[in-house]
């Protein structure tokens, strides 16, 4: 999976723009950043699926 995201910025930013070493160093960041913030994400995603799951349960008693 990160080859697949490292060959696509690769040929997003064309090969005279952006080195190896510079996606390798976003790519870096971003699993780091992704880590780090880790429990708040799981706890967001949790709280938007509550929501749907609320709004889906009203929606069907509708019927």
């Amino acid at each position: 999976m990160i080859l697949k995201a490292y060959f696509a910025v690769r040929k997003f930013f064309n090969k005279r723009g952006v080195g190896t070493v510079e996606i390798l160093i976003i790519l870096a960041v971003l699993i780091a950043l992704a880590l780090i913030f880790r429990q708040f994400i799981i706890e967001v995603a949790e709280r938007i699926f509550e929501k749907i799951r609320e709004n889906a349960d009203k929606a069907i008693e509708g019927l």
